[in-house]
């Protein structure tokens, strides 16, 4: 099954005798580069992150303030940032 895969999928077997050019390897770590995922996040670590209770406790206690956050509120519910 290994084999059929091989050859369907057109494995090639490099060895280590086999000379690579500088363009195939600089295109391969090109194709990694592209290819690699930060680690860092989603990039919306500047954009906080709500709890429901914790937006349900504010409107409870400090509705003004409530009212004050609300179109950020409703952007971090739109946005998927309430948790």
């Amino acid at each position: 099954m290994l084999s059929t895969y091989k050859q369907i999928s057109g494995f090639k077997k490099v060895s280590r005798e086999t000379p690579v050019s500088e363009v195939e390897k600089e295109s391969r770590k090109q194709a990694v580069k592209s290819a690699s995922v930060d680690s860092g996040g989603t990039n919306e670590s500047s954009r906080k992150v709500y709890r429901r209770a914790d937006l349900m406790r504010l409107m409870q206690r400090d509705p003004a303030r409530y009212e004050a956050m609300s179109d950020e509120i409703l952007e971090a519910y739109r946005s998927g940032r309430v948790r």
